[in-house]
């Protein structure tokens, strides 16, 4: 519905999902609109809602003819190009345009580009947490090629191994006239049913990992992300898997085509015994970069668990009031009572939650506090205001000076240890006073340095952080509120101070956070800050391991067909006199050089990729050497256990009984 002129910048026209919840209905064209405390549209029309999985997110549209103001003076503006432009030239025209502004003292527009993104870009640049999921995604990818590789060698020694043992059907057959296409064929459908029972496996597979998908595909950013759908489901992932499941066995049989050709067609066993080396050099290179993947996996991930956040959180719960509430409510007062309760044992609030699911913007405003060395212009300084508890509270520790006095005369700040290494700030400029530069020349100095606390997930570094203790005064000139309030319950507690704390939520929230959001326990959300990097690296360990089993069965098995290949050659050197250990050193030698060559490419390869992985995080364990060395003992070993069973195995036959079989 549509109804009157929304461009004077009174009017808006509201979403369906907005008229519904103020109204209870869509007919609401001609009602007005309290959107804050002083601003009032009147409803002019209703729209449908866009569709999931944009930007293009909102509760009202508010129609205004394009121009500049002070706060906006850069415009995102939306093109649809022409089907036959040139996209590539285009973009790269409109990349050398700047912007014909003057500069003043807090911009310098000249440096200022303007750049043609698609939509899809705009929506990776705007959420630069989907960066890392695409990557885990194609490490996941690279992973789950490597399996196939695996199988597909498991696969064709296995087929190795029954070609081995039909060598004298298969000369029969020759013989009476069979083609080495005829054979090939007729072999090639022996590999159907291993291929329908790994088919059932794998989705038995799919089935325990989709709940990992669902979780890790979920995104949050300020909520802008709520009700979206992030994931496939399950129903989509199963009919993938059916049309996936004849053209893998294409793949597969296709792939097999070649050395079963060549099995049938020449000597089996000197062709054989050259696919069985290829094979084991193969799966060792599959399961040592497994092996090394994994372990490097598994130290980030207890390095994401257990390394020293920098804060305390036992016995702390969040309460989210709401952005709306904290407008319209006095937040003091719930602030007081919470404080007056005896289950309660401490209490601080925030104008931001404490740990932030990204990166950027952690702070409750910005400005310049011109006091950084080396640094001409001007520079960005995240400021956030904090209760005068707000360091005990938390049990962040000192690294140096003091902390806020809410009773200084002199506007006082506070900076984090990494702000303190960007900005130039050492002991020597703790306690002077400076000026901010700006008209009002307002005295301040800088009373001490904060240790870092990781306030963001590991993989974005911490940012400059000024604290600061503001008054109520200055809150309200700010327009400055305070939604997320912290608790400190007394041990043995909990139950009664969050029935209490709950008890009072009723009267000063707005109904805008859902139930789960409203009272949350500290440690639960820091837990989420890498969850996703934690159920990605638990994936990729669930399929390292597999894999490494895979490999490990698959070397074994083709030692194990080689040597039985070779039992003849052993009973003859029995029968000059060899003895085990000669006959093992004989063994040994060529098997390490398999050995060599699978790690040859698999531990570069392996570093360099990991290399690349533990780059996205700003905070990663570093590459070990004793990790590569182990890995390629660790396959040594395996090989080596292999080959000495099945040596023996065969050494203990009778030579002339082997000799008169063969």
């Amino acid at each position: 519905t549509y109804k009157g002129n929304a461009y004077d910048r009174q009017s808006v026209i509201l979403t369906e999902s907005m008229a519904l919840h103020l109204f209870g209905r869509t007919d609401c064209v001609g009602e007005l609109y309290k959107a804050y405390r002083e601003t009032v549209f009147t409803i002019v029309g209703v729209m449908k809602d866009y569709p999931a999985n944009t930007e293009l997110k909102f509760n009202y549209l508010l129609l205004a003819p394009p121009g500049y103001d002070g706060f906006n003076r850069r415009l995102e503006t939306y093109v649809r190009v022409k089907p036959q432009v040139n996209i590539a030239a285009l973009k790269k025209k409109i990349d050398g345009y700047k912007m014909k502004v003057e500069n003043d003292k807090v911009y310098t527009y000249s440096d200022w580009h303007i750049h043609l993104r698609a939509l899809p870009e705009v929506h990776i640049i705007c959420s630069p947490e989907l960066n890392t999921r695409f990557r885990n995604i194609r490490i996941l990818a690279v992973a789950g090629l490597l399996a196939f590789a695996s199988a597909l060698m498991n696969l064709l020694s296995l087929f190795i191994a029954r070609q081995q043992r039909k060598s004298r059907y298969n000369g029969t057959f020759r013989t009476m006239g069979a083609s080495a296409r005829d054979l090939a064929y007729r072999y090639l459908w022996e590999l159907l049913l291993p291929l329908f029972l790994a088919f059932v496996l794998s989705m038995v597979l799919l089935e325990w990992l989709y709940p990992f998908y669902r979780d890790y595909t979920a995104l949050e950013h300020y909520g802008i992300f709520d009700q979206f759908v992030h994931h496939l489901p399950k129903a989509r992932l199963m009919k993938a898997a059916l049309i996936l499941y004849p053209l893998s066995c294409i793949l597969f049989l296709s792939a097999a085509m070649l050395p079963v050709r060549l099995l049938v067609k020449t000597n089996p066993s000197a062709s054989s015994g050259i696919w069985k080396d290829i094979l084991i050099a193969g799966q060792i290179m599959v399961g040592s970069l497994f092996l090394v993947a994994a372990i490097v996996f598994y130290q980030q991930y207890r390095f994401t668990q257990t390394s020293d956040k920098g804060l305390v959180t036992d016995r702390i719960w969040q309460i989210n009031t709401g952005f709306q509430a904290a407008y319209e409510k006095d937040l003091n007062r719930y602030v007081a009572a919470l404080k007056q309760s005896p289950y309660i044992e401490e209490v601080t609030s925030m104008t931001i939650p404490v740990l932030s699911s990204i990166g950027d913007f952690y702070c409750s405003y910005i400005t310049d506090l011109d006091i950084h060395r080396e640094k001409e212009g001007t520079v960005d300084d995240n400021v956030l205001a904090v209760d005068s508890n707000f360091r005990h509270f938390f049990g962040i520790r000192m690294k140096s000076g003091r902390w806020l006095d809410p009773a200084s005369a002199v506007k006082e700040y506070v900076v984090n240890e990494t702000g303190a290494k960007m900005a130039g700030i050492d002991d020597d400029l703790l306690g002077t006073i400076h000026l901010d530069g700006k008209k009002s020349q307002e005295a301040f100095r800088i009373a001490g340095i904060l240790s870092d606390y990781h306030y963001c997930p590991l993989q974005y570094p911490l940012d400059k952080v000024f604290f600061t203790v503001l008054s109520q005064k200055e809150k309200a000139e700010m327009y400055m509120t305070t939604p997320y309030i912290y608790i400190k319950i007394r041990p043995e507690q909990e139950e009664r101070a969050l029935t209490y704390a709950r008890q009072l939520y009723t009267d000063y929230e707005k109904g805008e956070v859902a139930p789960g959001e409203q009272i949350r326990y500290l440690p639960d959300i820091m837990e989420e800050l890498n969850a996703s990097e934690i159920k990605m690296s638990r994936i990729f360990l669930t399929l390292a391991v597999i894999c490494i089993l895979i490999s490990s069965v698959g070397i074994y098995s083709l030692v194990a067909l080689s040597t039985e290949q070779r039992k003849k050659e052993i009973a003859i050197r029995k029968i000059n006199g060899s003895k085990f250990g000669d006959i093992l050193q004989l063994f040994f030698r060529k098997y390490l050089w398999l050995n060599v060559a699978g790690n040859a490419v698999a531990l570069p390869a392996g570093y360099y990729f990991l290399h690349k992985w533990l780059e996205t995080y700003a905070y990663h364990v570093a590459l070990s050497g004793w990790v590569f060395l182990s890995v390629f003992l660790i396959t040594l070993v395996i090989v080596l256990i292999a080959v000495a069973q099945q040596v023996r195995k065969a050494a203990r036959d009778n030579p002339a009984e082997v000799v008169k079989s063969e």
